[in-house]
């Protein structure tokens, strides 16, 4: 819960230093306008699609864990997306079971409102899993996954995030729940 408070807190002050220069650009004069009107605007509008994908590695108590997930979504609404997402995780637990987990599930994302290239965003997501372990087995189970980051678009189109994502089973197959996963995730994304 620490460190979702400590990363809810970067993004608060990222967004708030991001509505300051946004303050700060309307007071532009008239001739500065052209310069303005040619820089980077997050193609996060409605109609839109972005192809993406990331990974995450993390490394804790109960052993080591990466992740790919590409995904693909669709602006519903201005700022608003929603998505269809695969993931893929290797798990090496402390006990030396390996675990293999494919998920597949929707999201949803609310990316705010901004004046530059930096985007925070916060989403929702589910995943359906299909999970393969060394010495027993192979079970499926359900997760939610709740995110908070930022994406830096180099173009209208390119971006690069980064998210502080929590991986929580909601139920199993084998009625035991694993306990939650915090990962930060690196990310890109395509905008069109």
């Amino acid at each position: 819960m620490k460190s979702f408070i400590f990363y809810a807190a970067i993004v608060a002050s990222i967004l708030i230093a991001d509505q300051f220069v946004f303050a700060m650009e309307t007071n532009i004069t008239t001739t500065e306008t052209a310069s303005v009107s040619e820089a980077v605007k997050p193609n996060i509008m409605a109609g839109n699609f972005q192809l993406g994908g990331g990974a995450s590695y993390t490394n804790s108590k109960y052993g080591q864990s990466f992740d790919f997930f590409p995904n693909v979504s669709f602006f519903i609404a201005d700022y608003i997306s929603v998505g269809l997402n695969l993931g893929y995780s290797i798990d090496q637990q402390v006990d030396e079971a390996s675990v293999t987990r494919v998920g597949l599930g929707p999201s949803l994302a609310y990316f705010f409102k901004t004046s530059g290239q930096i985007a925070p965003f916060a989403s929702l997501g589910f995943a359906f899993n299909t999970t393969t372990s060394t010495g027993s087995s192979d079970f499926s189970s359900t997760d939610v996954l709740p995110a908070l980051g930022l994406q830096y678009f180099f173009t209208n189109e390119l971006s690069f995030g980064v998210s502080f994502i929590s991986r929580i089973e909601i139920a199993n197959s084998y009625g035991e729940r694993e306990p939650a996963v915090n990962a930060l995730r690196g990310s890109f994304g395509y905008f069109f």
